[in-house]
């Protein structure tokens, strides 16, 4: 494979402009989607690589097209039979597991994924683990910071952090065929990537883990709800709500349960009532008291990751409420 990094900067900058005007896309965002593209396609070819699947936001736009929202990082979930865990959990055995999962990212997957780059003719980046004393820390974050060929952008990073934990479900996955946006457009281009299979986390999963995730959020007394980057999980329910996946989720009871047990059982926060997420009491619109920070988020994300059509906040925050009056209306 011709590596479109290894192409002269003004072929590339060049390349990167025509598929910007297509698009609709800046720039920044279709050079580090590129990044976000090699990133995968070296942890998918790693030893843990028949053990890992691809989950969040950034499935929802790369691998299923499901919201025009250019999604930067990458999230990861590492099967914990991987590492010799099956079954139920006790709490040693949980700290046991993030013990292994983050000594395996930090003494292994970083140095295979740096060698597996390399061995794909990539370079002009360099790799980090994010700092951490704690030696069970999980998820942990690898960092693939790269040189860009374009002006720093004040929003879209210059790295790609990927999110790599052992505690999040690996079912329901499907497998997707991915590739670069730059490819889609160059596909007869001697640089453009080919395909490669992606084990990918299913719609209705992420779309209840979005509902559920915001609903322990605004758990939180006001000061600690996280604000920065956050409107994009009611922007991605707003445009999941009425499609079939959607409704799917919301008709299965068991996958319902499911998420919400596991949540409690491996991720749970001590702040979290977790017997609050039946659908007779889950609530994931966006409190008064932090709505009007929501909106200016929303508006940056607006102008800096939406590249199609997007509803006015006031309007979003109308079909949030519709949402939540259907987790409202499920039948247990």
């Amino acid at each position: 494979m011709n590596n479109w990094i290894q192409l002269p900067e003004k072929e590339k900058v060049e390349s990167i402009n025509r598929v910007s005007i297509a698009t609709g896309l800046p720039n920044a965002a279709i050079e580090k989607d590129w990044w976000v593209t090699m990133s995968l396609r070296a942890l998918f070819s790693c030893e843990c690589a028949n053990h890992i699947v691809f989950k969040g936001g950034t499935s929802l736009s790369k691998a299923w097209s499901l919201i025009e929202r250019f999604s930067e990082d990458i999230d990861i979930a590492i099967d914990r039979a991987f590492f010799g865990f099956e079954g139920e959990l006790k709490k040693k055995q949980i700290n046991n597991l993030r013990r292994a999962s983050c000594s395996y990212i930090k003494n292994k997957l970083k140095d295979e994924l740096d060698y597996k780059l390399q061995e794909a003719g990539i370079n002009g980046y360099s790799l980090f683990i994010q700092e951490t004393q704690d030696t069970t820390k999980d998820p942990l974050i690898i960092e693939v910071l790269f040189n860009s060929i374009f002006t720093p952008d004040s929003y879209i990073r210059e790295k790609v952090l990927i999110e790599i934990g052992a505690r999040s479900l690996i079912e329901p996955s499907e497998t997707i065929q991915l590739r670069s946006i730059l490819a889609d457009h160059y596909s007869e281009s001697d640089f453009a990537d080919a395909y490669f299979d992606v084990p990918t986390v299913i719609p209705q999963r992420t779309f209840l883990e979005k509902a559920f995730l915001l609903h322990e959020e605004f758990q939180k007394p006001t000061e600690n709800i996280r604000v920065n980057r956050m409107s994009r999980h009611i922007y991605d329910l707003e445009r999941l709500m009425d499609t079939g996946f959607a409704k799917e989720a919301l008709a299965n009871s068991a996958l319902y349960n499911a998420i919400v047990d596991h949540r409690r059982m491996l991720t749970s926060m001590k702040e979290v009532d977790y017997s609050t997420h039946t659908p007779d009491k889950i609530n994931f619109v966006p409190p008064a008291s932090i709505v009007d920070m929501w909106e200016k988020d929303y508006e940056t994300m607006k102008s800096n990751m939406i590249y199609g059509d997007s509803i006015p906040f006031d309007k979003l925050i109308e079909r949030i409420r519709e949402l939540n009056d259907r987790f409202r209306n499920i039948k247990q």
